[in-house]
């Protein structure tokens, strides 16, 4: 089973995507947490992320309440990036989120995970193991480079992957 991704990192192949709607690429993932200053010093701490904005609001912001289809919602955001990756963290007090279970199964339903491309996926594991993040397993190849993945302390999961130099068209 190979994961050739060619079409998909081809944004000429989707004459619905880019020509239809202009996207010129992908800035940030967010995620909902119940901590947020927890979370920013797992991703700053562990992968070297650095935090390039925060803000907080009280209820009554308008503009936010209608892009994020809330109602007095409250709450803290951090924007964190690692090269051109971006991470958008969102702790909210207004409504308060319920817990998530962190052993979570990567079938439910949203995004089910975050992939990061990496160098080397063994110098990935050594370093996840010296920190006590588990990973879920050895690194396993199914054909364009070896990955592993492991969970963020709220259980999001986290993929490396060593893209193959078989593939230089999805090393970007």
């Amino acid at each position: 089973m190979s994961r050739n991704l060619a079409s998909a990192s081809n944004p000429g192949s989707d004459p619905n995507g880019v020509e239809a709607f202009g996207i010129a690429g992908m800035h940030h993932v967010g995620f909902s947490t119940l901590d947020l200053d927890r979370l920013v010093r797992f991703y700053t701490e562990t992968f070297g992320f650095e935090e390039e904005a925060a803000f907080s609001w009280e209820p009554g912001c308008d503009d936010i309440d209608a892009a994020l289809a809330l109602d007095e919602s409250a709450g803290s955001m951090a924007m964190l990036r690692l090269g051109t990756v971006y991470l958008e963290l969102f702790e909210f007090s207004n409504p308060r989120p319920a817990p998530a279970d962190p052993a979570r199964s990567v079938t439910q339903i949203g995004i089910n995970h975050l992939c990061l491309l990496v160098d080397d996926i063994d110098v990935v594991v050594e370093r996840l193991t010296s920190m006590s993040i588990p990973v879920h397993s050895s690194p396993r190849d199914i054909g364009d480079g070896p990955f592993v993945y492991c969970r963020d302390p709220d259980g999001n999961a986290i993929e490396f992957w060593q893209v193959s130099a078989a593939n230089p068209e999805e090393e970007q």
